[in-house]
């Protein structure tokens, strides 16, 4: 019998395993419930509802309880870091998600009701800021710009090196 997932030739333990390893029993179970959620659950009702209510849930216990709102924050940026690093090692998939991005940032462009409506959102979280947050905020974004301009001379730098040799 082949793999499922990777294709390999295996000898199965019982007459319902399809995959080779746990690895691919986990990727197997993944693209399974992926299909399922994109086939069945996304175009549900009940479904969204159910999911609508657990997600202001959460966000209600964020609020109560700061340590739960750092760990969720820091389990998103993961996930998200891990996404990345998948689509970057990927160059079909890293140039899909480019021109996503520009095709959006071109609509944003073109339609200024939608890009209002877009900036709404990181305008409303700035006007929520306290005073020593907002000071922080542009401490911050002072440095990043401050390394961003460290980065550019040493990569000229580097340019200029390299064409001396």
């Amino acid at each position: 019998m082949h793999c499922a997932v990777c294709g390999k030739e295996f000898i199965p333990r019982s007459s319902l395993q399809t995959s080779c390893s746990p690895e691919c029993r986990r990727e197997f179970t993944r693209r399974k419930e992926r299909a399922r959620y994109h086939n069945d659950l996304k175009h549900d009702d009940a479904w969204r509802e159910k999911r609508r209510t657990y997600l202001q849930f959460l966000q209600e216990m964020m609020q109560a309880d700061p340590d739960l709102e750092k760990d969720v924050k820091a389990a998103r940026q993961r996930a998200v870091r891990k996404y990345m690093e998948k689509i970057r090692a990927d160059p079909v998939a890293y140039e899909a998600l480019k021109q996503q991005k520009r095709e959006y940032m071109r609509m944003l462009r073109d339609d200024p009701e939608k890009r209002e409506k877009m900036l709404e959102g990181p305008r409303q979280w700035y006007r929520n800021l306290t005073q020593e947050q907002k000071i922080a905020l542009a401490a911050r974004n002072q440095q990043r710009k401050h390394l961003a301009a460290l980065m550019n001379v040493q990569t000229e730098l580097i340019k200029r090196k390299e064409d001396d040799k």
